[in-house]
């Protein structure tokens, strides 16, 4: 598993990857600030399997959100190397070929409650995230009125953790 920029070649598989109303129903729980983000393409050797974004990042506050997708369920293993990649990108413990280093204090997420499991079992939780708190009924799909979960990890957390 690889972290790296997207690809032309990447467009039409991204394209129907966001075709696929059940995985856009988790996405975008808050409307993304004016920064830009920094996506990541998730390849499993040349594949490209999934993509991961650091997404409202306020370098002034040294934070910002986490999301990631790995649309096949049978690459979900590579899902968790993902992640500890990503968050070692964000906090400044490695450097990722094509993107500025960053040095973060806190990454957060914040996933649909229908998308968490309860008490811990949840993966976020799993690698470091703390359970901060809900937003009641803060995001509607469809007819339906969602809570988000809010969840960080801290620098110092995941180094105590990840090293």
């Amino acid at each position: 598993m690889k972290l790296t920029q997207f690809y032309a070649d990447d467009i039409p598989i991204i394209q129907q990857w966001l075709q696929n109303k059940s995985l856009m129903y988790y996405m975008a729980t808050e409307k993304s600030s004016s920064s830009l983000p920094i996506s990541f393409a998730i390849r499993n050797g040349p594949a490209l399997i999934g993509w991961a974004n650091l997404f409202n990042i306020e370098i002034d506050n040294k934070k910002a959100e986490f999301g990631m997708a790995i649309p096949n369920q049978k690459h979900t293993r590579l899902g968790g190397i993902a992640t500890i990649q990503v968050l070692k990108y964000a906090f400044g413990m490695i450097d990722i070929p094509g993107f500025d280093k960053l040095n973060l204090n806190r990454v957060y997420v914040r996933p649909l409650a229908s998308n968490v499991l309860p008490d811990e079992n949840d993966m976020r939780e799993r690698f470091g995230f703390v359970r901060e708190g809900a937003e009641r009924q803060a995001v509607k799909r469809g007819e339906i009125y969602e809570d988000v979960i809010v969840m960080s990890i801290l620098k110092n957390e995941f180094i105590e953790r990840w090293g």
